[in-house]
């Protein structure tokens, strides 16, 4: 299990032939500039060694990795720190491997997620150590025809852990560092929840301050950060669509169980581009544990204990199943889950039923999968896909009759038969998540990141009877699918500032159906068949491309100041279409284009090592609900 706790040291020892001395990082340039003499260079540089062997092997402290050469001696290492990883550069040395061009190993012990053997330019071979959550700590020692690194997966510190957080930013940062209003939810506080509780907006509503209560009725729309709508992602992935305050489930688009943490920043911001107002809540999936393979397997069963006569009864029961696993192998590392929630009905304290819609009585699939493969130390790919399905099957429907007694009455649901719909796909949430991830630790001195996504949502609602306000029997099928790209760049500009740098596009395809049913047939089964005699359909296209770029300054080691701003460029595409309520309109459709630009500034002193005081201006911006507009839009549009 992956924890969001991380130590950063970068410490190296280097052993000579004559003795042992232990340096830090910082100290590495004087140290290797007294390696060898210019004479004993020069002569190193007229003879290439040929490293044919390496081997890895388990030591009490860590590990021992040699480098074996049949003749020659083998240079002492230049020797670097890059984010987690101990980088030696060896001079004069060519990897000569009987079957392969390259050496790597990964997860060779606890705390070592890699190492990697490689040819580099100018007859080099490089070294790459990567530890779990800091450099490890290396010994390098000459001996006859042989070079061994002893490695110690982590160093000492007295430090306590640091939570990292990348949703603030895009990159990993300490909270600490960050000038914004942060929440972090682990996976223990996440199992913890689902002990109790299984639905995610419930879960967020209890651990995340200033989120709003949850909705009866799993809709997004009403549950707000401060105040305002929150940009809500999986792994980066935009869930909130342009279609975000009719029949929004973007909460009920994943399992708990699929889910390592949840990042939470609260105020304005724009880093990931629309709907961004109240804040923004990235969900990041399961990640790949240390053991070579690990599987579980969950069974639980819990009741809504109503009052009275419904006191656990058959209805109020739900049911849970769950397995998963994932492991290493080689260069790849993989996950897998897969779930079913089947949710009961709830009842008051006096044991009437309540009529939920769209959260009893429903049967939730998760299926979530994801590979990664180290293309080599500075190189990954990932690719990972989550689908949830979420069918609703409540046949209790709020019981009308209670309109003809006299005085207040409780309201009170009653059991009635299901709807069958022929010629629409019924009640139900669907959405599917897919992306491929690649990044680059080392090109040309900047970190890159690329994205490619798609997503697909549907979502169909329950019979309509509008008739007495005199609109016809309809059902409501709203279908969203997008697909988009991210890229992004962090550029050192000196050993105290870096840049953060992209570009973001997306284009989501929007169709609304208002489904009209048979008003005989409905009416002749007292509302068990609803038959689709028609339609009206509204479709639309909004696509939008951002150009961001984010500075960060560190001024001394307890003054950090952050700028930055993004643009965004927005186009909306709208075929004809007619509304779909009386008075029933014919509109022209047609292209708008507008843009917005948004800044951020912020700045944070540490005041001693547990206390930090921050300042910060961000602005956010979120687009019309244009679907919202197009079913009743003003009476000048035409």
């Amino acid at each position: 299990m992956e924890r969001s706790h991380f130590r950063f040291v970068a410490i190296v020892s280097i052993v000579s032939v004559v003795g042992t001395q232990s340096i830090c990082a910082q100290e590495l340039p004087t140290v290797q500039q007294n390696v060898t003499t210019p004479t004993q260079w020069l002569a190193q540089s007229q003879a290439v060694v040929e490293v044919t062997n390496v081997e890895v092997t388990q030591t009490p402290e860590g590990l021992e990795i040699v480098l074996q050469t049949p003749a020659g001696e083998i240079s002492l290492p230049i020797t670097s720190v890059v984010d987690n990883a101990l980088i030696a550069d060896i001079p004069n040395a060519v990897l000569v491997l009987a079957d392969t061009e390259q050496f790597q190993v990964t997860n060779p012990t606890p705390g070592i997620t890699s190492i990697s053997v490689t040819n580099t330019q100018n007859n080099q071979i490089r070294v790459a150590i990567s530890g779990e959550t800091t450099p490890p700590v290396a010994e390098v020692i000459t001996a006859d025809r042989e070079l061994i690194f002893s490695v110690t997966p982590e160093a000492d510190t007295a430090e306590a852990p640091i939570e990292i957080v990348v949703t603030a930013t895009r990159t990993a940062e300490a909270v600490q560092n960050i000038p914004r209003s942060v929440t972090i939810i682990n996976r223990d506080q996440i199992e913890q929840q689902t002990a109790l509780r299984r639905d995610l907006q419930d879960i967020l509503a209890q651990t995340v301050p200033g989120l709003g209560d949850v909705s009866p009725d799993g809709n997004t729309f009403s549950q707000q950060l401060r105040g305002r709508r929150v940009q809500i992602l999986i792994d980066g992935v935009p869930i909130k669509s342009n279609l975000s305050t009719v029949q929004a489930r973007d909460y009920r688009s994943i399992s708990p169980d699929a889910i390592e943490r949840i990042e939470v920043v609260r105020g304005p911001t724009a880093i990931y581009g629309d709907g961004g107002t109240g804040g923004a809540i990235n969900i990041i999936t399961r990640q790949a544990g240390e053991e070579q393979f690990t599987s579980t397997a969950e069974i639980g069963i819990d009741a809504a204990a109503g009052g009275g006569n419904s006191f656990l009864t058959g209805d109020s029961f739900s049911n849970y199943l769950e397995y998963g696993f994932s492991g290493n192998e080689g260069i790849f590392d993989f996950v897998f889950n897969i779930s079913r929630n089947d949710v009961g009905g709830f009842f008051d304290a006096e044991g009437s039923r309540i009529p939920f819609e769209s959260v009893a009585d429903t049967e939730i699939f998760n299926v979530f999968g994801k590979v990664g493969v180290n293309l080599n130390s500075q190189q990954r790919l990932q690719v990972s896909l989550n689908h949830y399905n979420e069918g609703e099957n409540s046949t209790v429907r709020p019981d009308e009759s209670i309109l003809d007694i006299p005085g207040i009455q409780k309201a009170r649901g009653i059991t009635v038969p299901d709807v069958e719909f022929i010629g629409v796909p019924g009640r139900g949430n669907r959405n599917t998540v897919a992306s491929v991830n690649y990044t680059n630790d080392a090109l040309f001195g900047s970190q890159l990141q690329g994205q490619l996504y798609y997503r697909l949502n549907s979502r169909g609602s329950d019979a309509f009877d509008f008739r007495d306000f005199g609109d016809p029997l309809q059902q409501q099928q709203f279908d969203k699918e997008q697909w988009g790209a991210r890229l992004q760049i962090q550029t050192p500009l000196s050993s105290a500032a870096s840049l953060l740098w992209g570009a973001d596009y997306s284009n989501e395809n929007i169709q609304l159906d208002f489904n009209f049913g048979d008003d005989a047939e409905f009416d002749n089964t007292q509302g068990r068949v609803f038959r689709r005699i028609g339609g009206i359909s509204i479709p639309y296209d909004f696509s939008n491309l951002g150009l961001f770029a984010q500075l960060q300054w560190d001024l001394n080691d307890r003054w950090l100041v952050s700028g930055g701003a993004r643009y965004e460029r927005f186009n909306l595409s709208v075929d004809d279409f007619q509304t779909p309520f009386v008075p029933y309109r014919n509109i022209t459709g047609g292209d708008l284009s507008f843009d917005d630009l948004a800044l951020n500034l912020g700045t944070r002193y540490r005041v001693t090592e547990e206390v930090s005081l921050f300042a910060n201006f961000a602005q956010g911006f979120s687009a019309p609900d244009f679907g919202r507009l197009l079913q009743g839009p003003p009476d000048e549009l035409t």
